[in-house]
């Protein structure tokens, strides 16, 4: 058999082994890009319709939980023994008690001023505007105080003697600069 003959046989050998079928293999690459797309849809739509519905499971017990407490219709809130302007200092000890860094046991110290009347609360810090200040409901029990703020309740117990009103935190939302300020230290009142 001459050369060229030769060459050319091996030739088409080689062509049919090297050039794979490309219109079969665009076919195949473009039906796999279409089903990842598809599956990929697929679960984005799965993942949002688990979000909205967890969100609307817990949507009464978040609302619960950051909505103040509301009166009962009809109710006039009235005068609490507790009600008056009382003020206390906190100190940066305070802070390290209750297990915060020196650096936030820092910024926590300084004055408070809370102001209790007819069934709402605020709490002050009358020398920094870096503190927000905080104002709720407040729903005064013979023993405790529930304390209904955007930050979530607090359940407050209290006691009213000579020296002030002593608070300490029973239950709740409350962080430990929460606990400092609240419990550190009897809060003297103000009122004349």
């Amino acid at each position: 058999m001459p050369i060229d003959e030769r060459l050319r046989d091996g030739m088409q050998r080689s062509a049919r082994v090297a050039a794979p079928d490309s219109r079969a293999n665009f076919r195949r690459a473009v039906v796999e890009a279409r089903r990842r797309r598809r599956r990929n849809a697929l679960v984005g739509t799965l993942a949002a319709a688990a979000a909205t519905l967890a969100l609307v499971l817990a949507w009464p017990q978040v609302d619960s939980q950051t909505q103040p407490a509301v009166q009962p219709p009809g109710e006039v809130p009235a005068a609490s023994p507790i009600d008056g302007l009382y003020g206390t200092r906190i100190t940066v000890a305070d802070g390290l008690a209750v297990g915060l860094p020196l650096e936030k046991a820092r910024l926590l110290a300084g004055t408070r001023q809370l102001t209790i009347s007819l069934g709402t609360i605020r709490m002050v810090d009358p020398t920094s505007f870096a503190t927000v200040p905080v104002s709720g409901t407040a729903i005064v029990t013979p023993r405790t105080v529930v304390v209904d703020s955007v930050g979530g309740r607090i359940v407050l117990g209290w006691r009213l003697t000579d020296s002030g009103l002593t608070l300490r935190v029973l239950g709740g939302r409350a962080s430990p600069a929460e606990r400092a300020v609240w419990s550190a230290h009897a809060w003297r009142s103000l009122d004349g």
